[in-house]
Order: C-alpha cells, then structure tokens, then sequence
C-alpha cells in the first residue's frame, strides 16, 4: 500500500469514534478523499493481513494455556491480574479489577480496524470510482462480508451469549455504517439491532451474487463465506434450522475435508528426539473458505482438551509446527531438557499431567472452513433425533483426521442423543481448539439444557471451575473506549472502585 493511500486510510476510520478521540482522525486534510478513485485503487484495501489475538479467551474456555510467566507464580500474586483472573475463573476479580485493568483490547481495536479502514471505505466510494460494473458489485459484496463478519466476532466477545427471549432489551456493541459521522460517538445497539445489521449486510452481499468461487487467495473472502458466516450467527441466535440451510449453500461452493494424513512427517527437533507433526502449507488447506496466517508460539494444551481428542487422531498425535519443537503425553517420556524447560516456565511437578506444547504451529484464528459447516449440520441433526445423519456429517471430519488404518466411522455404532452429542463435543473440539470458534460454540451451549456443561482444569491439585452462567463468558469493553464514549455500558455488571 502507498504512502498515499496509508493517508486516506486513516480518514475513514469511521469505528474510531468507539476506540478513540475523533480529533484523532478530523484533522487530516479533507482533499485526500479523493486518492481512492478507481476500483482497483480499492481493491488494494482488502489485500489486508488479518489478525485477532484470542489468548485471552483462550484461558476462559480452560483449553490452549499461553505462557504468561510462571503459572504457579501468576496464580499466587497477590495482586490481580487479567492473567490470573481468568486462570481462577475469578468472578470478584472479573467485576472489578479486570475492568480497570483492560486499558485497552487489541481484539476490539482490529475488528473494528478492519471495518473502518477496508469495508466501510469501500462501500462509502465504489459507487463513484471508475472501473466495471462487475468489479464494484464484487466490492460491495466482499466489503459487506467483512462488516457482517467483524461486528459479530466483536458482539461474540463483549456481549451475552445470544438469547431470543431478551434480545431486544440485552445491550450489545455499536454497528459502524460507512454514514457514520467521525464526529459524532457511536450508539450502543441492542443485540436484535446488531444482529439485524449482521444479517442484513451478508443478504445483500449474498444477494449481489458477485464474490467468485476461489479468492485470489484465502485471506480474501469468496461466494461460500457469506453463506458460512451467516450459518454461523444463525447456529448462534439459537436457529439451527436456517443455519443448516446456510451450510449447505457454503458447502455447495466447496465441501473438500483436507486429509490431514498427507502432511505427517517425523524429524528430530533440537532437544534430539524424534517428534511427529503434520505441517500444513500455508495459505492452501483445500477446506478453508477464508482463513487468517496467526500462528499458535508456544503453548500447552490442558489435560482436559488433550483428553478430550478420540485415540489415534493425528491432531492427538501429531502437531502442525514450523521448527518441529512440539511435544506430546507424559513427563515420563521425554527428554530432561523438555521437562526443565517446562518446569521452569510452567510451573508444574513431574509426573503430574499430560500435557501438549508446542511453537509456531500453523493456524487459522477466525477461519471459515468445510468442517465448521459439517458440525453445524451434524448438531442440527442431532437436535432433530437423526442420529445416523449426524454421525454421517462428523464421519466426513473424520475421515481426514487418521491414518487410513486407524479410522472408524461412527455411522451406525452411535445410536443415542447423548452419546451423539459425546462425539460431536470430542470432534468439535479439534476442530476449533485453536480457533475462536471453541469459545463460540461453549458460550452458545451455555443457553442449551442437553449441552452446557462446567468448565474445568486443574493445575498443581487445585480445580478451577466455570458455570454456564458465569459472567466470564462476556469481556469487559476497553477503558478506551468507555473513558471517551458516554453511550456505553459493559454487557455485564461490574464493580465500582
């Protein structure tokens, strides 16, 4: 991107009225407007590297633990931090102290980055620009699949989990249009309003039939994305019917499940053991709709989610890793330099959990991807009693997740609603262990009887445990925001100092 055009940017960061002051972004001269003139001037907006840190939730949903210090040090500081609050499932320290303490939220500042600088720029100027008919259309619908896409993930975050009784009283977050006056602070919408936005921006880009099969690539979004991302907040308003729907048109597009067997490989890693990881190419997993270049550094999977993987899964045994320095299972068999590693920086005894840790792995954060569609259609079926329909969906996961040798279907030897749900759990998890879409998919089942459930890890011998109802599920807005926007107030409620 040009000087110039990094200038204009800045001008239509029409979100900013909810992350900063607006003087900020008025005081830029006027006479750039007109520097983004052509479509393909435009089109140079989406060519964006995406990026959402998700630590934080992380550590809510008891599953991938990021190395924060020592652990057992962090948990016994007397003072409170976001860290430990979320560790202990601390719900005072959650009230008060980690609303002071988020200063600011990189999460919230990006998404709402993404729509201020790519989606809304575009749509304020395509219909002006010079260039084809057909490249606007194209555009508008991809620059309303952003909008739509990153006003939910912000609504997933910072507000309840998505109730029809109360939609239309519970708070949610501002919705951004390109006629927003930098000016003027944003309005704090009800979550009906917001999601009504949502869902009204991915019909028009939908309706424009103009998004192409294939992107240039995947971090740009193609025809199945607006169908998967509105199947997505469809399973998440509570309407799995129409999100079932959803997912077939996405599928429709593409419905490849990548064969994670054909990117095992076996080397030794610079402690001198022999360590198996799968390593899948970048940007080209043939079942990403859209997909992000994050990456997991160094990390450990807790005994729950470790557990949690059928035996022989490759996502179990193996690890996608750029340098090879993963290591699985029990102290007892690895080396002395992995387990002072892990001691030093971790916190935990020999012997005492399993465990996974791993650096610079290859993931997708917020990816749209054939396997999240598959599971959307499997608990569909499940909530409709079809139970071979739904062990048929999650065989379609699974197959590309062991060795020819190791796979089984569950087709036909899963036959009650319990021990479907069972398996949908175990096969969701390695989908989207890595992904937001593990927090998404927990805080969802929060409302639902057959599939809520606690919340649990447990670390040097003491358990810590997260309900259904807890508060923790809803993040605190940035100090940024709520100190200079006075139409604001946190989705849950916390404690004044």
């Amino acid at each position: 991107m040009t000087m110039k055009t990094r200038y204009i940017v800045g001008l239509f960061l029409v979100g900013a009225s909810v992350l900063s002051s607006c003087s900020d972004f008025t005081e830029i001269d006027q006479k750039g407007i007109n520097l983004l003139s052509t479509t393909d001037q435009l089109e140079m907006l989406l060519n964006q590297e995406y990026n959402i840190r998700i630590a934080d939730i992380q550590r809510v949903c008891g599953s991938v633990q990021y190395y924060p210090g020592n652990v057992g040090t962090v948990l016994a500081n007397p003072v409170k931090t976001t860290t430990q609050i979320l560790l202990k499932y601390d719900e005072a320290g959650h009230a008060l102290e980690q609303v002071d303490l988020t200063s600011s939220d990189s999460y919230y500042a990006n998404c709402y980055n993404y729509i201020g600088t790519v989606a809304n720029p575009i749509l304020s100027l395509v219909d002006a620009a010079t260039g084809s008919e057909e490249k606007k259309t194209a555009l508008k619908a991809e620059a309303l699949t952003i909008r739509a896409y990153f006003h939910w993930l912000a609504a997933v975050k910072f507000t309840k989990a998505y109730d029809p009784a109360t939609a239309d009283s519970e708070k949610s977050i501002a919705y951004v249009l390109e006629t927003q006056d930098i000016k003027q602070p944003t309005e704090q919408l009800t979550q009906k309003e917001v999601y009504e936005y949502i869902l009204a921006d991915l019909d028009a880009a939908i309706e424009l039939n103009a998004l192409p099969q294939s992107a240039v690539n995947r971090m740009r979004f193609n025809a199945a994305c607006p169908h998967a991302i509105k199947a997505h907040v469809l399973m998440y308003m509570q309407q799995p019917g129409e999100a079932a729907k959803e997912a077939q048109k996405a599928l429709a597009v593409n419905s490849s499940v990548s064969d994670y067997a054909h990117y095992c490989t076996e080397a030794p890693s610079s402690a001198g053991i022999l360590v198996k990881t799968f390593e899948t190419p970048q940007l080209a997993l043939a079942q990403d709709y859209f997909t992000d270049t994050d990456v997991e550094f160094f990390s450990w999977l807790t005994p729950r989610y470790y557990e949690r993987y059928e035996q022989k899964n490759i996502q179990k045994d193996w690890f996608a890793t750029y340098h090879t320095m993963m290591w699985m299972g029990s102290w007892e068999t690895t080396s002395q330099v992995v387990k002072g590693a892990l001691e030093s920086m971790f916190g935990v005894t020999e012997g005492s959990m399993s465990y996974g840790v791993q650096g610079n792995g290859r993931v997708g954060r917020i990816n749209l991807s054939v396997p999240q569609m598959y599971l959307i259609l499997a608990e569909n079926a499940i909530n409709n009693n079809l139970i071979d329909d739904a062990m048929d969906y999650l065989d379609k996961i699974r197959v590309g997740r062991f060795f020819p040798e190791d796979y089984h279907a569950l087709k036909g030897s899963v036959t009650t609603k319990n021990d479907a749900i069972e398996m949908l759990r175990k096969v969701a998890h390695g989908e989207n262990v890595f992904n937001i879409y593990d927090f998404i998919t927990l805080k969802r089942w929060t409302l639902l009887s057959d599939y809520k459930e606690d919340i649990s890890w447990t670390f040097s011998g003491t358990t810590y445990t997260l309900k259904p109802e807890s508060t923790i599920w809803v993040f605190p807005f940035p100090k940024s925001l709520m100190e200079k926007n006075g139409n604001f107030e946190h989705n849950y409620p916390v404690t004044q100092n």
